[in-house]
């Protein structure tokens, strides 16, 4: 590990409409409705304890999604807005070799289990594509669908490699939301339609799939059958609301891994058993995105407390991987960065701040990027000054204590 000084930025334009929606509805399903700070440019250099930074600064979108690829080793994410034009990145984790898989802005949304293709929406001015790219040989993007205007797909693989799930979500106002749900079969072309719902995970054997509306709690997740196209329910009893969540369906059934409402205790539900468990507690607020390793193993999350004053407001980010047998936690990174106070200054609001004022449907801006390796052994993640870093996971750091 190494320590770092924050730097100071430049003050970020404001995101293409579209791309605000975008990420305002990747954070709505199984994520946060809270409203975390934004930090503001810091005018001296806090201290942070982060890993490598594998880019420079700006060069990632904060909000930006994060995918590990095992099979070239690259980190696929959203190149900052800051850029001419914000495309798909492909940033290898070791060497930082970045190349750009897509030149229209792009949002990914799920990788092939094998690491062998990344899905993404590439977001012109008037219409979205939902592609499929290849990460290895010279091919071209593969089309799954498209739309005009102010679209999305929500893109889900399944285990197998070949089915892929692809939910269209099409705004004709601010809150007026039509969508539709279909199954791709790649080796066959085929396209089969279903009624509208958003795909959350595949069962192991690639033959059913947890699905959703967008805006509805966990608990009335639902089973469809993709041979039958018979729903049952999932019977999730996950409470409403939550704070945040990753939902997986392994071979013990599906699990949910979720923070509660008071953003200060992490759970482990099990839909099998029927069962809820308490995986840790902090005295902090557990903030910004989740991620869950492969194996269902470990859980790594951020949290952040105010550390400064009135007049010099700060808060202190902390990232933690949590062994979900042990219920042990260790801080693998952390920083304390400037934030506006609102008793100060008050907040210029985002687009998105605005579109959640209109429809109160929208969250706020956030941390987004956070990623296991394939091998478990290391974590990728975006942070404030718009940098992918990584960390090891297999020693110790300093302290992060209080």
């Amino acid at each position: 590990m190494r320590a770092l000084a924050y730097e100071s930025h430049v003050v970020r334009p404001r995101a293409p409409l579209h791309l605000t929606i975008v990420f305002a509805l990747l954070a709505v399903v199984g994520c946060s409705s809270k409203d975390p700070v934004s930090p503001a440019a810091p005018s001296a250099p806090p201290t942070q304890v982060l890993g490598t930074p594998l880019t420079a600064p700006d060069a990632v979108e904060v909000e930006s999604s994060l995918m590990w690829s095992s099979l070239t080793g690259e980190l696929i994410c959203s190149a900052s807005f800051l850029t001419a034009r914000a495309s798909l990145l492909a940033i290898h984790s070791t060497t930082k070799a970045t190349r750009v898989l897509e030149a229209l802005p792009s949002i990914v949304t799920d990788m092939a289990p094998d690491g062998s293709a990344v899905y993404f929406n590439a977001l012109g001015d008037d219409y979205s594509l939902g592609r499929r790219s290849a990460l290895a040989g010279s091919f071209a993007p593969a089309l799954l669908d498209s739309c005009s205007l102010l679209c999305f797909f929500y893109m889900r693989a399944a285990p197998d490699g070949d089915h892929v799930a692809v939910e269209r979500i099409s705004f004709s106002s601010t809150t007026d939301v039509s969508d539709s749900l279909r199954i791709h079969v790649l080796s066959t072309g085929e396209r089969k339609a279903f009624a509208s719902a958003v795909p959350v995970a595949f069962s192991p054997g690639s033959d059913q799939l947890v699905v959703n509306d967008v805006f509805a709690p966990l608990s009335q997740a639902a089973i469809l059958t993709l041979a039958t196209r018979g729903t049952q329910p999932a019977g999730l009893s996950v409470p409403d609301p939550i704070a945040e969540s990753r939902v997986r369906w392994g071979p013990s059934g599906i699990e949910v891994l979720y923070v509660e409402a008071d953003d200060k205790r992490l759970f482990l539900h099990q839909a099998a058993g029927g069962t809820t468990t308490l995986i840790w507690s902090s005295a902090d607020s557990l903030r910004g995105p989740m991620a869950w390793s492969e194996s269902g193993r470990q859980a790594a999350i951020w949290s952040s407390r105010d550390v400064g004053t009135d007049a010099v407001p700060v808060q202190r980010w902390e990232l933690h991987v949590v062994d979900l047998g042990s219920h042990n936690a260790r801080t693998v990174a952390y920083a304390e960065v400037p934030t506006r106070s609102a008793a100060v200054l008050r907040p210029v609001p985002r687009p998105v701040a605005r579109l959640r004022a209109m429809a109160d449907i929208f969250p706020p801006p956030r941390l987004g990027g956070l990623v296991f390796s394939p091998d478990e052994t290391k974590l990728a993640y975006t942070f404030f000054d718009g940098r992918v870093y990584r960390s090891d996971l297999s020693g110790s750091m300093a302290s992060a204590a209080r």
